[in-house]
């Protein structure tokens, strides 16, 4: 799962809302693990040398 906390939106909770409760309802259910990383606070934009940063970058590279 990637996001960026983004101002008015963001809060201090791990994982909320409607979506949390659903993502960990759906990991307990099926024994699912996930970590919840901080990238570089960007959401990524289109790379010169083809290495994306941000949460693309992430998404590009399976992390």
């Amino acid at each position: 799962m990637a996001t960026i906390s983004k101002a008015p939106y963001k809060n201090y909770e791990l994982i909320g809302g409607i979506y949390g409760l659903f993502f960990m309802t759906i990991a307990e259910y099926y024994n699912i693990t996930y970590d919840v990383i901080n990238n570089n606070g960007v959401w990524g934009a289109q790379p010169i040398n083809n290495t994306w940063p941000g949460v693309i970058g992430m998404l590009q590279s399976k992390d």
